[in-house]
């Protein structure tokens, strides 16, 4: 008895310390609700200020060989309301003719725009097909600067005028342009400056700065989203002013006058393409622009693809429902930093998003959109645009080693045995990069170690038999049958079939006779178990026609995780001593 005795109470203390497996405490992040919206703003609350002209200038002579066919529209749009404007897009459409050509990035995302802020905007806009026009020269056309926000009551637009204008290329109205050589290499999602000076040959009135007027420009590639001016001596161009392209009062009778301007722009894509700088001087005689336009560039390189994406989850095993963490690393392998513009991450069906971590770079304060608690699916950040998510240069963390930004977040997972399989990409100026992967496995531990399931046809009937190896914490069986592998189901015993040993760590041996069975039919049965806690387990289907099939038998899974294998080889231990026990007793 005392021997007896001994080893069920090993297995009892076994089974205990296998329940009390612990799962590591993962960090509650703060909840990251996005941010309410305020009252209904009205459209006429938000207002526009053309800062490029409304005249789009063409070669006096050689409209269609020679001169600048292309140019950048910036609009400002501010928000004059008292509240903050949520998730804010501008869209530049219209130019319905042939004569011009909408910009292929037409749409632009703001963000948020809090009370009295205000957006600059670049649109590139193609006026070549003027040329199609009997006369190339005053040649017009009507666009809409569309603005909506989640809470806009309706979308708020303005509405301009681009018309052709005739230009004289050559003599002193504009010359010398002298565009800085960009750097060799880009990376997409960096920002990169470019620096013009302009050296007027006479007194002039009235400016227009141009980055680039080449019809072939790749401006989905090459977004502007800044212009400064940064050196100049003429009256109504002051140093320091930013995002504004067309000077009207600008003024100078010096003998060279001269306008350094460094226009900022993002890499958003892979292609090559060449800036031609160019300027208009618009008061006195006979508008003039730069005479060097088709002469000068500066190449642009193509860009390149530096960012690298990475996703684990902690842990990588649950045995019963808890809380992981997912660890999602952005890394630049760039030798400047780039900026990330949004992160998207697909939970496993049945995961529950809880909020970031503290030790999380990407935080509700440097995004504009974010997840709120509890949200399923495809969970987004957004960024705030030019500013966030900045992934650091090559080196900032160790010499040799990417640039890295991470996003870290907990989750919690259900009760339910299965392997959650996550998905993560981002968004960088035109593209949607990488799908890495990360996994963890739900084993939820059952009251039942299962060693057989078998259907037998025996003279007209069907005998179901199952062994079980231990039975703890187990409260008893279901039988089910069905006429087809995928059921329906239909449970065949009234009441539950209860354990033979339950809460010991030895099994037992069970039959079921079903004589209710017709001939030539084939059918199938499931085995369910439930445990005192109420968990259910289901195994098989069997059939008549799959007695001596292994796989037909679902048997209690065994993870690779480091802290089972030895519980396994403990459970199996003490089972051999068991039998060799009762075989002695019996002797």
């Amino acid at each position: 008895m005392i021997k007896k005795a001994l080893v069920v109470l090993s297995g009892m203390l076994l089974y205990a310390l296998m329940w009390a497996l612990p799962i590591a405490a993962q960090p509650q992040g703060m909840s990251a609700s996005p941010a309410p919206l305020a009252s209904n703003v009205e459209p006429d609350q938000i207002s526009f200020t053309l800062n490029s002209g409304k005249i789009a200038w063409l070669d006096s002579i050689n409209a269609c060989t020679a001169g600048p066919s292309a140019m950048w529209m910036a609009i400002a749009v501010t928000n004059n309301a008292t509240e903050t404007l949520y998730g804010v897009e501008a869209e530049l459409s219209g130019f319905s003719s042939t004569y011009y050509t909408l910009t292929a990035d037409p749409v632009r995302y703001v963000g948020n725009l809090a009370s009295g802020e205000t957006y600059h905007g670049y649109w590139y806009v193609d006026y070549s097909g003027a040329c199609q026009a009997p006369s190339p020269y005053n040649v017009s056309d009507a666009y809409t600067l569309t603005v909506t926000a989640a809470n806009l009551s309706a979308p708020a637009s303005y509405t301009g005028t681009l018309t052709t204008g005739r230009s004289e290329g050559v003599g002193g109205g504009a010359a010398n342009i002298n565009p800085t050589r960009l750097d060799s290499e880009v990376a997409i999602g960096q920002l990169f400056t470019q620096t013009v000076s302009y050296v007027f040959p006479r007194n002039i009135s009235g400016a227009l700065f141009q980055p680039t007027g080449d019809a072939g420009f790749a401006d989905a590639c090459f977004r502007l989203v800044k212009a400064e001016v940064t050196a100049s001596n003429m009256t109504g161009v002051s140093s320091g002013t930013q995002h504004r392209l067309y000077f009207e009062d600008a003024q100078s009778y010096t003998t060279r006058p001269s306008v350094t301007m460094a226009y900022v722009w993002q890499a958003q894509c892979q292609a090559e393409t060449d800036s031609r700088p160019w300027t208009t001087s618009t008061g006195g005689d006979a508008p003039k622009y730069a005479n060097e336009f088709d002469e000068l560039s500066a190449p642009f390189p193509q860009a390149n693809l530096s960012l690298d994406i990475a996703v684990s989850v902690e842990p990588t095993l649950l045995t019963s429902a808890g809380t992981v963490t997912y660890t999602v690393r952005l890394g630049n392998s760039f030798a400047k930093p780039i900026i990330v513009d949004r992160v998207h991450f697909k939970l496993p069906q049945g995961v529950l998003y809880k909020g970031l971590a503290a030790s999380s770079a990407i935080t509700t304060s440097n995004s504009s959109q974010y997840p709120a608690l509890n949200a399923t699916g495809v969970l987004t950040w957004t960024g705030v645009p030019l500013l966030s998510y900045t992934v650091p240069a090559s080196g900032t963390v160790g010499t040799g080693e990417p640039g890295t930004l991470d996003l870290i977040f907990t989750a919690d997972a259900p009760a339910v045995t299965g392997r959650y399989t996550a998905t993560v990409s981002a968004t960088l100026g035109m593209l949607d990069v990488g799908k890495p992967t990360a996994t963890f496995d739900v084993d939820l531990p059952t009251a039942v170690s299962l060693v057989s399931f078998e259907a037998t046809l025996r003279q007209g009937t069907i005998l179901v038999t199952w062994e079980t190896a231990m039975e703890l914490d187990h409260v008893g069986f279901n039988l089910y049958r069905s006429t087809a592998v995928n059921g329906p189901y239909t449970q065949l015993n009234a009441d539950l079939i209860p354990p033979q040993f339950p809460g010991e760590v030895m099994g037992g041996a069970y039959d079921w006779l079903d004589t209710d069975v017709q001939p030539g039919v084939t059918y199938f049965y499931k085995l369910e178990d439930i445990d005192a806690k109420g968990v259910s387990t289901f195994h098989g289907p069997v059939s008549t026609a799959l007695v001596t099939t292994p796989t037909a038998v679902k048997m209690q899974r065994v993870s690779a995780h480091p802290a089972i294998t030895p519980l396994v080889l403990g459970v199996t231990l003490l089972l051999g001593l068991v039998v060799v026990y009762r075989q002695r007793r019996l002797t």
